[in-house]
Order: structure tokens, then sequence, then C-alpha cells
């Protein structure tokens, strides 16, 4: 976040994962609690040196993380049926 707000750097990302999913049963992936808690120090920290972004677009993208988690949630609580 603090590339693409302080420096004129172009971002781009890759068409295909680079590494599973999971990596590490303790990484902060598995842990729905610790990634948006993570997640909210990041826009803290954000807000920072880049408060009109996180004016403008923060309610949006905390909407958009919430949504992702309970995604998660849901997915990982559906018995798999295979």
């Amino acid at each position: 976040m603090r590339v693409a707000c302080l420096t004129d750097w172009e971002l781009d990302g890759f068409p295909e994962a680079l590494t599973c999913y999971r990596v590490n049963a303790e990484g902060l992936s598995a842990s729905f609690y610790r990634q948006f808690d993570s997640w909210m120090e990041m826009v803290e920290k954000t807000a920072e040196y880049a408060p009109e972004l996180v004016e403008e677009c923060g309610a949006l993208a905390k909407r958009y993380s919430s949504g992702h988690t309970t995604a998660d949630i849901s997915a990982m609580s559906i018995p798999d049926c295979a």
C-alpha cells in the first residue's frame, strides 16, 4: 500500500498463483480473525500517510474485505461431499 501511495511506480500482478493457497497452517490466512485484525492495522497505518485514500475508499474496502472473509468462512463450513 505504501509503495502504491507514495511512489509513481507502476504495479502489476501475476496471471497465476505462485504457491498453493496455504503453505503454513499457522500463517495469517489460517485465522480469519488475525487476518482481519492485520488488515485493519494496515488501514490505520495507511491513514497516517494517505488519509485522503482511506477517507475515500476505506469503507468500501472494509466491506469488500469483510465479504471476502465471510465467503471463506462459509466455504469452510460446508461439508465435503466427495
